[in-house]
């Protein structure tokens, strides 16, 4: 900064969704631009002005807002509370979401265990039916047997029927 010009200290604050203030200090000569433009200037590039200081020639000092620190903790608060609606919902939401995958794997470990049961009742009805034929088989078989007999039986029969007198009768 020269100390033979005339300047004029132009300070901007911005705020943003943040805890933190960014302070922005523009330095302009008297010669470069006047107060119309310069308010039309500030006015056009950002809407969160906090404070416009115009300095005497050759004093090139800054100052800035006191109060600002009481309305950064407004801000601060205010923006808490607007946050905390949205905290609690995501929560919710969150929650909710843990609460639908958790009756998901359950409903999905109870589905598992239903197939299991599944499968093994087809197992032990495959394995009686399989029983049923053995005791089917075994009845059958005795009935083949009774029939082979009973036909045995009565090819004897007939046989000595069918046999001539021999001479000792």
């Amino acid at each position: 900064i020269d100390s033979g010009e005339n300047e004029n200290v132009v300070e901007e604050v911005v705020d943003a969704a943040q805890v933190s203030t960014n302070a922005t200090t523009v330095t302009i000569t008297t010669e470069e631009i006047t107060l119309a433009q310069a308010l039309e200037a500030l006015k056009t590039s950002k809407p969160k002005v906090k404070g416009i200081v115009f300095q005497e020639p050759r004093k090139s000092t800054t100052t800035t807002i006191s109060s600002q620190q009481s309305h950064d903790k407004d801000k601060r608060i205010m923006i808490e509370e607007h946050v905390k609606p949205k905290k609690l919902a995501r929560e919710k939401a969150e929650k909710e979401e843990r609460a639908n995958i958790a009756l998901i794997e359950t409903w999905e470990d109870i589905q598992a265990k239903i197939d299991v049961d599944h499968q093994l009742a087809e197992r032990l009805q495959a394995q009686e039916q399989e029983e049923l034929s053995g005791v089917e088989k075994a009845t059958l078989f005795q009935q083949i047997l009774e029939k082979r007999r009973k036909h045995f039986a009565a090819k004897r029969s007939e046989e000595k029927r069918n046999k001539p007198p021999t001479k000792a009768q």
